[in-house]
């Protein structure tokens, strides 16, 4: 629980989000000036005077958002809420809520004061202070979701990344240990079927999930057997055919049977650098045309 909560700890990133702040912003300082007159919400855009008082509205309303997302900022690193998620919650309505509204009250007040109408400050509780609450409670409402997806997608992305290092450990102690001489032998080919997916082809033409890298399983396989023969492909030297040498000097591998149509398209071509050593791996055996 503790490694949780240290994982969780972490989740206190600055949140990139300035052009959501910019659009709500002025969104909500058109708003409040469209509501307290009696044009229509896109008609009193072209009242005169409209992009004068927005300009004054809007910058209240970006300082009111950039005081909630610094808020949450500083309380995200000192005060997260995986430690105590009451005691944030309450330092959060207080410096988040209360005295981000305060701001507001003082920011008019200094705006009225300058356009030199001092009165409008009575007019500002009465019609406009319960929606600019609003704004301030569906800010910190927006920081709280955002922070809320976060933490569950970093802990689904921890989960998924702790089932996986589960696995390869499961793998590691107990699935390479079980393959035996006779389980070698009826192992065809060993390849990668999807990204990090990884199937086995038995001589059989059978085929199963396959738990370990290319690179750990060619360890634990016979060298006069099993070759890597490129980042995709182990063969087993009883499940070839024949080996063509292309016009262009490669070397193309031919199962036997149905195994041939059992691997991806363009798998069993030896790559470059190991040319030489598939060449020693083959020997003498009659195997090319």
């Amino acid at each position: 629980m503790e490694k949780i909560k240290k994982l969780l700890r972490k989740n206190n990133k600055p949140y990139r989000d300035l052009p959501v702040r910019v659009i709500i912003s002025l969104l909500a300082a058109h708003f409040i000036l469209s509501h307290t007159t009696k044009y229509g919400f896109f008609e009193v855009i072209l009242v005169n005077g409209y992009f004068f008082s927005l300009i004054p509205s809007f910058l209240i309303a970006l300082t009111i958002f950039y005081a909630v997302y610094k808020t949450t900022l500083i309380l995200d690193r000192r005060f997260p809420y995986v430690d105590n998620w009451k005691k944030r919650a309450i330092y959060q309505i207080i410096f988040g809520v209360i005295a981000v509204a305060l701001l507001a009250i003082a920011l008019a007040f200094i705006l009225f004061c300058i356009i030199k109408e001092p009165e409008r400050i009575w007019r500002y509780f009465n019609q406009d202070f319960t929606m600019v609450l609003a704004y301030i409670m569906g800010i910190n409402a927006y920081y709280l979701i955002v922070y809320m997806f976060s933490l569950i997608r970093k802990l689904i992305v921890n989960m998924f990344r702790l089932l996986k290092l589960m696995r390869r450990e499961v793998f590691k102690n107990h699935i390479l240990e079980e393959i035996t001489p006779p389980q070698q032998k009826s192992i065809a080919a060993i390849y990668i079927s999807a990204h990090r997916h990884y199937q086995v082809l038995y001589m059989d033409g059978t085929s199963a999930q396959w738990l370990a890298t290319l690179e750990k399983t060619i360890s634990q396989l016979s060298e006069k057997e099993y070759l890597l023969i490129n980042r995709q492909c182990i063969i087993g030297i009883e499940a070839i055919r024949c080996i063509e040498i292309t016009r262009d000097k490669h070397f193309l591998i031919t199962l036997k049977g149905t195994l041939q149509h059992s691997l991806p398209k363009g798998i069993l071509k030896v790559s470059r650098p190991v040319k030489a050593k598939f060449t020693k791996w083959i020997g003498d055996k009659n195997l090319w045309i």
